[in-house]
């Protein structure tokens, strides 16, 4: 079970199990990933890692982010998710990013999607809002 704390290099191998699963497979080319109450460039690599695995050969990706459980990332976790999320723009042709009404995160993501070359994404307050936003993106 995830916690609300930061999970850095020395994390557990069940902690680490626990992150990686955050990720998931929707269909042949969606994906689902949970962030964390609070991400490091630990965990932000971590579930990059476990995208870049998912999605290898897959070229049109669809990507469902759950925010709703997250807080506002500080300044090293935004360069980390800015660089990662520009490496996988490429492959990307919808993101809908699921906030629910937390205003930090909204503020946050505004920074974050600025440099990342995504084509296609949404912000959306609920996790079937931004499911259906994917589907039809599809």
């Amino acid at each position: 079970m995830i916690e609300n704390r930061h999970y850095l290099e020395d994390s557990t191998s069940k902690e680490v199990e626990a992150i990686i699963a955050r990720v998931t497979v929707l269909d042949d080319n969606k994906f689902n990933v949970r962030e964390l109450p609070q991400v490091t460039p630990f965990s932000i690599n971590l579930i990059f890692d476990t995208l870049d695995q998912v999605t290898e050969g897959v070229d049109d990706i669809y990507l469902l982010v759950d925010l709703s459980e997250g807080g506002r990332p500080d300044a090293a976790s935004r360069r980390v998710l800015n660089t990662r999320f520009n490496q996988l723009s490429k492959k990307i042709n919808h993101c809908s990013f699921v906030t629910g009404k937390n205003v930090l995160v909204n503020t946050a993501l505004r920074f974050i999607l600025f440099g990342t070359g995504l084509k296609s994404y949404s912000v959306d307050s609920e996790y079937e809002v931004g499911l259906n936003k994917l589907n039809n993106a599809n």
